[in-house]
């Protein structure tokens, strides 16, 4: 059958390869199913343009992934082609759906929606559409019969990640990607992301990736995850490489024998984790270990400097540590990226002053300061809609830059505390001259949107 995975990203200020689309564009096209896959905010398309193009290929089947900040603009895409093609089967799946599968297939008007893990979920729903097997055994899916929602068991997740093939690089070169990676910054082009683990064991309440992901912490075997390294290196041409798992480094001897076999195979790289580690998850043979393999940043997600509001959403990180662990990854020679969120239910001025004063204080090269978002998914996401007075919700406004008003703060303040937190760690001239020096000239043009 002919698919067409979208990513329904436009106007965004990261750019990189959709890698859960690849995932599944690779199960679906060794199963002998065409496939295309299109990212608007790499081709720089709008919304009637991505709209006209779906409708030209004319696929047997559309495929949506869908993040919360991007629920509206995917709704208004759906709309669109079921006006203009009403015979596209649509299917609708990623974060933001696995959370609220029923309500989301209902409002967003898909056919199906696909929960959890959609690798084998969409392939067996194209095995259905072409006869082969009933809706009601295909674990993970929601979908309409007589009119009525119905959804079935949850598809178990996939315990041998060896098992599902790289994603399809050649649907989405790193080379043709703009110099927008995770967090703006690298060292090297092209950059391409990866996934060495899925799943996460902790219960911060603020996340959401269990809704995917599930709780069990499940690795690739070392000899896949570099393979596809190597991949990527000799037939893409990449350069650098963004481990983008949950927590890399939650399994020392995972993330050591990782490094390790790139050491032995020495492949000319750099890496980086900019999707967060933890901080109590590294000792000096790590980062000496990560160092000598190529990875030249970490990022450890520290969300607050004041010691109850961590403890309030179950982040269970003592702050007393991260002075020194920031210290040791810097002895290593590796720069520290530190992510914080202003705007917790029980934040107060004196506890977000707290998260500035103590991100200053340790010797960070850059801190990240986002505010709250209230995922779906995600433990305070349901204490948010418990306590709303509203149904409504503006599915657009659950994002990191729109604050949402505390018991303690309006949305105002805390719009205003974010930006002081921004001016006050990089209006230092170390720090403005440090970041002007990362730079790249072809990153230039794309500065403003990065920003803004």
């Amino acid at each position: 059958m002919k698919v067409i995975l979208v990513s329904p990203s436009f106007n965004v200020h990261t750019v990189a390869p959709p890698l859960g689309l690849g995932y599944i564009a690779s199960v679906l096209l060794n199963n002998g199913h065409q496939v295309e896959i299109l990212d608007p905010s790499k081709e720089k398309l709008s919304l009637d343009e991505i709209t006209e193009i779906i409708i030209t290929k004319n696929p047997d089947v559309l495929g949506l992934s869908i993040l919360t900040p991007r629920y509206n603009t995917s709704k208004e895409l759906i709309a669109k082609v079921k006006e203009k093609a009403p015979q596209i089967k649509i299917i609708v799946g990623g974060a933001h759906i696995s959370a609220l599968p029923e309500i989301s297939i209902q409002d967003i008007k898909a056919d199906y929606a696909a929960v959890g893990e959609g690798e084998y979920t969409l392939l067996e729903l194209l095995e259905h559409l072409q006869g082969n097997r009933k809706l009601e055994d295909i674990p993970g899916l929601i979908y309409y019969q007589d009119g009525i929602i119905k959804s079935n068991l949850r598809r178990p997740n996939i315990e041998n990640l060896d098992s599902i093939p790289f994603p399809a690089w050649h649907l989405m070169d790193p080379r043709e990607y703009p110099p927008m990676p995770h967090q703006f910054f690298f060292k090297k082009y092209p950059v391409a992301p990866i996934m060495t683990t899925r799943g996460c064991p902790h219960i911060c309440s603020f996340c959401a990736a269990e809704s995917i992901w599930g709780r069990k912490y499940r690795t690739r075997s070392v000899k896949n995850i570099v393979d596809e390294i190597e991949l990527l290196v000799t037939k893409y041409g990449v350069k650098e490489i963004h481990i983008e798992d949950d927590n890399f480094t939650l399994i020392k001897k995972h993330a050591l024998d990782v490094c390790n076999e790139i050491i032995r195979r020495k492949l000319d790289i750099v890496w980086k984790c900019p999707n967060g580690v933890r901080a109590d998850s590294l000792d000096d043979e790590l980062l000496a270990k990560m160092k000598e393999s190529g990875c030249y940043q970490l990022a450890f997600g520290i969300e607050s400097g004041n010691q109850e509001i961590l403890n309030s959403v179950n982040k269970h990180l003592d702050l007393k540590i991260i002075p020194e662990a920031v210290r040791r990854a810097k002895d290593a020679g590796l720069e520290v990226h530190g992510f914080f969120m202003i705007g917790f239910p029980n934040e107060t001025f004196q506890t977000a002053m707290d998260t500035i004063r103590f991100s200053r204080s340790i010797g960070l090269d850059v801190a990240n300061y986002a505010t709250l978002a209230y995922l779906p998914g995600s433990a305070l996401f349901r204490e948010y809609i418990k306590n709303k007075k509203t149904d409504s919700i503006d599915w657009g406004s659950i994002n990191y830059y729109t604050p949402q008003a505390t018991v303690g703060l309006t949305s105002d303040q805390l719009k205003k505390i974010q930006r002081k937190a921004l001016l006050r760690f990089y209006f230092s001239p170390k720090v403005l001259i440090g970041h002007l020096f990362k730079l790249k000239l072809k990153q230039i043009p794309y500065l403003p949107k990065a920003m803004f």
